[in-house]
């Protein structure tokens, strides 16, 4: 592939994905001399540079104490490729997902103390992709999960500000959920079939609090937990549960999704505030995951387990990006390697992308795209 720059202005930048097994469980590059003839290759393509995962799971595998060596010498090869790196910080597990090659966890400590803050669904299944955004400001251990984000992205400020002055590192991804992306983990694989609804996660011990707590604020004391009416599995559809039916438009339904949006959002804002503080001249983009299957749907469940409240009148991707620009961070969304309708799937990703790529402009935010599959 040979890109033409020619001054054209309308060229996007162009970065390419490096692969996911770059680093390897010993903290080390695989390997290191196919990886330097690939970035001479893509440089001479006129590619503008690499967007590498930075995996929690590999550089803090001890409480505190951070191993950068590996990707010290994989951008060290970008930069002598003349290649601007995109760093993504990834707090989550790889595995279990489309395209995850390898597993990655995130760090067994975060697991071994006496609170354990998985994500919970209503059938009581936890789920380890991330730290469930209900324990953000609960000691886990000795910190806090924030208190965690924000010492491996101060201890990545220390051994790569030279790479951030130079302009090498020329954006950092924060990641935010599952995969990287802001939302839930409402669809994993092997719980959940393309295209069904997925399943709310957010029946962990400190969720149900929370909730009983917000929905008795707002004048609601009978409302005691979150729905039980969503089916059995995964695998639901629109018209089958009764939440799914009539539910989402009953006034409990109608606060509920809008509780379990916000909680999400607010997961955003804690975490991309403390990237502003620490790297307050660096651009900084946060991933939002393009769920186009059930869009065409009234409930637009899939979306709305996810944690994007797109029904009722609402526009969840506002809300999202107004966040975003609260903190000055780029919006990044997937599924732009996508076109056409099924309507068996009530999936349109065209218009997904269209609708959000409006709202960004709306919001005078940055647009970027993933090709994510």
């Amino acid at each position: 592939m040979k890109i033409n720059n020619n001054n054209n202005k309308n060229r996007c930048n162009i970065f390419v994905m490096a692969p996911l097994d770059i680093i390897n469980e010993e903290g080390k590059p695989s390997y290191i001399q196919t990886f330097t003839k690939w970035c001479q290759q893509l440089k001479e393509g006129g590619v503008d540079g690499v967007m590498i995962d930075v995996w929690w799971g590999l550089v803090e595998k001890t409480a505190n104490k951070y191993e950068w060596e590996g990707y010290k010498q994989i951008f060290k090869v970008l930069k002598s490729s003349d290649l601007k790196i995109i760093p993504v910080f990834s707090f989550h597990q790889c595995s279990g997902n489309i395209g995850d090659t390898v597993d990655i966890p995130i760090p067994k400590f975060v697991f071994e103390n006496e609170i354990k803050p998985y994500f919970v669904d209503k059938f009581g299944q936890t789920n380890n992709e991330y730290i469930s955004f209900s324990y953000d400001s609960v000691k886990v251990g000795e910190r806090t999960p924030l208190e965690m984000y924000r010492d491996f992205m101060n201890s990545f400020e220390d051994n790569f500000s030279k790479y951030l002055k130079q302009n090498i590192i020329v954006k950092i991804e924060v990641g935010l959920g599952p995969c990287g992306e802001l939302r839930y983990p409402s669809y994993l694989l092997s719980r959940w079939e393309y295209p069904a609804s997925g399943s709310f996660q957010c029946y962990d011990e400190e969720f149900l609090t929370q909730f009983e707590k917000d929905a008795k604020e707002a004048g609601h004391p009978e409302w005691t937990s979150p729905p039980s009416d969503t089916g059995d599995s995964y695998n639901e559809y629109p018209g089958g549960p009764t939440f799914w039916r009539t539910g989402y438009k009953s006034e409990y339904g109608k606060f509920f999704l809008n509780w379990y949006s916000q909680k999400l959002i607010e997961h955003g804002r804690n975490v991309l505030s403390i990237a502003r503080q620490i790297f307050p001249n660096t651009d900084l983009s946060g991933k939002v995951a393009g769920i186009h299957w059930q869009y065409l749907n009234e409930t637009r469940c899939s979306e709305a387990t996810a944690g994007y409240y797109n029904t009722n009148g609402h526009d969840g991707y506002s809300e999202i990006a107004k966040m975003f620009k609260e903190n000055n961070v780029d919006f990044c969304f997937t599924c732009l390697e996508m076109s056409g309708q099924n309507k068996e799937c009530a999936s349109d990703p065209e218009s997904l992308v269209n609708d959000v790529f409006k709202i960004t402009q709306k919001y005078k935010l940055t647009f970027e795209g993933e090709n994510a599959i």
